[in-house]
């Protein structure tokens, strides 16, 4: 089976991550013929060592996606599995008049985020074009339960060719990146409560400065938050609005999540939706006790499975959220979440997942 993995961006960011426990699922069951597509960002890492990599000279979608149809056609690939949604909906056009499609080449697409939301972010992600196209593909799997069920809704899509293939976590631990990024908390004497994210709106830090603010009255703790975005200046001034200057660290972007996640003391999450919620899992991962809102679009509860590994806590209930960090500093709590996060994070590990995926794609024909 050759399979090829078509995506924006590989080297930072969840689709990277995303993309990179696909490619690691496909080699630990058996499928060690992996091209990686691509045309914007840096040189990918971490990747199994047989996978190859093709930068695309292209600056937009269509562009590199008729450059990919000739790669595919010449290397005689039998799938191409995309991501995210505006990429979808290129390539399943392309594909309709590609003559390796026609030749049995077959598309399966990627769900990472409901639809619904997606499209509110940006029309690229278009639900009325998802509704036209996505029939076209040789099947589409999504991240969790909620983000399958709207696909299925919203594009009307037959269940049966849809399958749910959970974001697979795969580890940078032995990597420079990793030890860089761990020894930026190392030595951090204060409790240490951790985010990584965008900072964007829908990420809801806000939200989380506010709960935090509650803690420092009463505990010697240290909040850090890890990610860029466009929402970095907003976020900074009610820093300084609630008196966190001393208390919060924006780092902005770190090379390795999960080293910085191995220094924390506890993960928090109060994004407003995910479809799936990756730096949960890395997280988990690192043994670390995970707090999060119950976002829209069903990831978080997926991941948490509904707060059994995790403490969930409904979307904008400030006093709940605080009362769970609170109640998380207790050393029994700390011990008893962190073996739950492990126990969890296992469920998504390469040979697991990527034993679904490789049975799912055999039975659409590979």
């Amino acid at each position: 089976m050759k399979v090829a993995i078509f995506t924006n961006v590989i080297d930072v960011g969840a689709f990277s991550a995303s993309f990179r426990g696909v490619a690691w699922g496909l080699y630990e069951n058996g499928v060690t013929n992996i091209d990686v597509f691509y045309y914007n960002g840096g040189e990918p890492r971490n990747f199994p060592p047989s996978t190859r990599f093709i930068k695309l000279e292209a600056c937009r979608a269509l562009t590199a996606t008729l450059l990919l149809n000739k790669y595919l056609k010449k290397e005689k690939t039998d799938f191409l599995i995309t991501g995210p949604t505006y990429l979808n909906l290129v390539v399943i056009f392309v594909s309709l008049f590609s003559i390796w499609s026609i030749r049995g080449g077959k598309v399966i697409i990627s769900h990472h985020h409901p639809l619904k939301l997606g499209h509110e972010h940006t029309k690229k992600n278009n639900k009325y074009i998802a509704r036209l196209l996505y029939r076209f593909a040789a099947g589409s799997y999504g991240a969790s339960p909620g983000v399958i069920a709207e696909a299925i809704n919203v594009a009307k899509l037959s269940p049966s060719s849809v399958k749910l293939i959970p974001n697979i976590f795969t580890s940078d631990r032995d990597s420079a990146e990793f030890l860089q990024s761990k020894a930026i908390l190392e030595n951090t004497l204060e409790f240490t409560f951790l985010t990584v994210s965008r900072l964007a709106v829908e990420k809801n830090i806000p939200f989380l400065l506010e709960c935090f603010s509650e803690i420092v009255k009463t505990k010697r703790v240290k909040l850090v938050i890890a990610g860029e975005g466009a929402e970095r200046g907003r976020i900074e001034q009610r820093i300084d609005e609630l008196g966190l200057v001393d208390s919060v660290t924006l780092l902005g972007f770190v090379p390795s999540a999960q080293g910085l996640m191995s220094s924390c003391d506890i993960f928090l999450l109060t994004s407003e939706e995910e479809g799936f919620g990756q730096v949960l899992v890395e997280a988990m991962s690192m043994g670390k006790p995970v707090i999060c809102t119950n976002a829209k679009g069903g990831g978080v509860s997926y991941v948490t499975d509904n707060g059994k590994y995790a403490k969930l806590i409904p979307l904008g209930d400030k006093s709940a959220f605080v009362e769970a960090m609170l109640q998380m500093m207790d050393k029994e709590e700390l011990e008893n979440y962190s073996k739950f996060a492990t126990q969890r994070a296992l469920d998504f590990s390469p040979n697991v997942v990527g034993k679904d995926l490789v049975q799912f794609m055999e039975s659409l024909g590979g």
